[in-house]
C-alpha cells in the first residue's frame, strides 16, 4: 500500500511541475507576442516628428523652405496623408521683422504626397508659384538621387558578373 501511495504522489508532483512549466512557457510566448507587436507599433511614428527621430530612419531626406505663415495648415494636410516629416523654424533677425521661414524635412519616398499636400495648401491661400518652384527643385533632386542609386546598383551587378568570368 505504501508503494502505491508513493507512486501516486510522484505522479501528482510530476503533473504539477508539468502544469507549471506549460503555464510559464505559454506566459512567455504570450508576453513575447504582445511585446513584439506593441513595441513595433509604438516605434513606428507617423506624422510630425522631431528632426532627430526622422534622421533615425536610413531613408533619403529632402528639404524645402516654406516662406509663409500657413505652416499650420501644411502640417494638418501632411498629417492627414500620414507623411513622416519634421518642421524646423529658421531663426530670423528681429530687426528686419521678416516673416519666419520654416524648413520642411521629409523622406524622399514621399515626394508625390508632399507635392499633393503643398498644392492643396497653396491653392487655399493663392501662393502656388513660389511653393511649386521649391518643390519642383526638391523633386528633381530626389529623381536624380534615385537614378544615381539605380546606376550604382547596375554598376555593382556588372562588376560582379565581370569577376566571375576568367580573363584570356
Amino acid at each position: 500500500m505504501a508503494h502505491f501511495d508513493i507512486s501516486e504522489e510522484v505522479a501528482q508532483n510530476t503533473t504539477d511541475v508539468t502544469k507549471q512549466g506549460l503555464r510559464m512557457a505559454l506566459n512567455l510566448l504570450a508576453n513575447h507576442l504582445n511585446f513584439g507587436s506593441s513595441k513595433n507599433l509604438e516605434s513606428t511614428e507617423v506624422g510630425e516628428q522631431t528632426i532627430e527621430d526622422l534622421n533615425r530612419s536610413f531613408d533619403t531626406k529632402e528639404m524645402i523652405e516654406v516662406h509663409n505663415e500657413h505652416i499650420d495648415e501644411l502640417r494638418a494636410e501632411l498629417k492627414r496623408y500620414k507623411v513622416d516629416f519634421a518642421v524646423v523654424e529658421v531663426p530670423r533677425d528681429e530687426q528686419t521683422g521678416a516673416a519666419p521661414i520654416y524648413r520642411l524635412v521629409f523622406k524622399a519616398k514621399d515626394v508625390a504626397i508632399i507635392n499633393s499636400a503643398l498644392k492643396i495648401v497653396a491653392e487655399k491661400f493663392g501662393e502656388k508659384s513660389r511653393m511649386d518652384e521649391q518643390f519642383q527643385q526638391a523633386e528633381e533632386k530626389a529623381k536624380r538621387q534615385a537614378q544615381e542609386k539605380t546606376q550604382d546598383k547596375e554598376r555593382d551587378v556588372n562588376r560582379t558578373k565581370d569577376r566571375g568570368e576568367p580573363s584570356l
